[in-house]
């Protein structure tokens, strides 16, 4: 079977005659003739009939021709990709990160200021496992992920074997996210007891990961929590966290675009959060990825200056109560 083949039959089937086909393809009717009796032989089906009015697909032709018509599409795809010069060959990136809003403001600077006619820019959103295979196996430019003082030995050992290594962007402190609504934002004080009366919102991690991998703050108190929830995309988390009375823990930052309706509270604890990114070692990220870069770390001081202004303006702190959970 060859292409040609394939592009008679599509043609005759598109005219429904040798004759007019072989005028349009500028080929002699005995050519294509011959050539389809060969794709027949080869098949062992049968895919036309002659009649007065010239050729009629039979049942097995008309399916082979919607195979074919896909099959000579791609081709031109490809001949498409192969035939580009130098300077139309597609720019790539790709970053993996966790749900962090600063990526995606990244992100869309990285697109604004791009100048280039053809490109391919991915961004991904998935848990820490994920994006640590897929920078590893470079599916990823680099990925964007957090380390705490707890999951530290573990994660290093981790990148350490997949050869990966991480740079840090930020050491922040942890923070609670609470619905704009919730009660325990009118008490002086908000401890640890008060949050585990109500629901914790986590992400879905896949199955069979360790805690490690986690994209919220662990603390030993949420083992004892009873009614959990757990989501797969950011959207879903901000609504739920806006509309119910169910908290999270994580960096704490809020998008300064939006008003989500949740405020955060810093996390009272001996460890930060260090927030940054990964890449393999010895292997360089690119203009791209450098430039990239650059922009998650003005993008992420925004967000830092954005939140920490919030939360000098929550009621709690203008009436001089204690606004870090402890």
């Amino acid at each position: 079977m060859t292409f040609q083949q394939l592009s008679y039959l599509v043609e005759v089937a598109k005219t429904g005659s040798i004759n007019k086909t072989s005028r349009q393809l500028f080929v002699s009717q005995s050519c294509i003739s011959s050539s389809l009796q060969q794709l027949e032989n080869e098949l062992n089906v049968k895919l036309l009939t002659r009649n007065s009015r010239g050729v009629e697909l039979t049942a097995e032709g008309k399916e082979l021709v919607q195979y074919a018509a896909s099959i000579l599409e791609q081709k031109k795809i490809l001949q498409s990709l192969c035939a580009s010069s130098p300077s139309t060959i597609s720019t790539s990136f790709s970053v993996s990160s966790q749900r962090y809003p600063f990526v995606e403001s990244a992100f869309l600077k990285l697109l604004q200021e791009s100048e280039a006619s053809f490109y391919k820019y991915t961004i991904n959103e998935c848990p820490m496992d994920t994006i640590i295979d897929e920078v590893r196996d470079s599916r990823s430019n680099l990925g964007v992920i957090f380390i705490n003082s707890t999951t530290r030995r573990v994660l290093e050992s981790i990148l350490k074997k997949n050869e990966l290594q991480f740079e840090t962007l930020a050491e922040i402190t942890p923070g609670i996210y609470l619905s704009k609504k919730h009660p325990l934002l009118r008490e002086t004080s908000i401890t640890m007891e008060d949050l585990c009366r109500y629901p914790f919102l986590s992400y879905k991690q896949n199955d069979g990961v360790a805690m490690d991998f986690s994209e919220e703050f662990q603390v030993p108190a949420y083992s004892s929590i009873p009614q959990r929830i757990l989501v797969s995309d950011r959207s879903s988390a901000i609504r739920i966290l806006s509309e119910t009375l169910a908290f999270s823990t994580g960096s704490g930052l809020l998008d300064p675009a939006l008003d989500e309706g949740i405020v955060t509270l810093p996390l009272e604890s001996s460890q930060t959060i260090r927030i940054g990114w990964i890449h393999p070692k010895n292997s360089a990220i690119g203009t791209v990825g450098e430039r990239f870069v650059s922009l998650l770390k003005v993008e992420l001081n925004r967000y830092m200056q954005v939140t920490c202004r919030m939360q000098e303006t929550l009621p709690s702190v203008c009436a001089g109560r204690q606004n870090m959970v402890s």
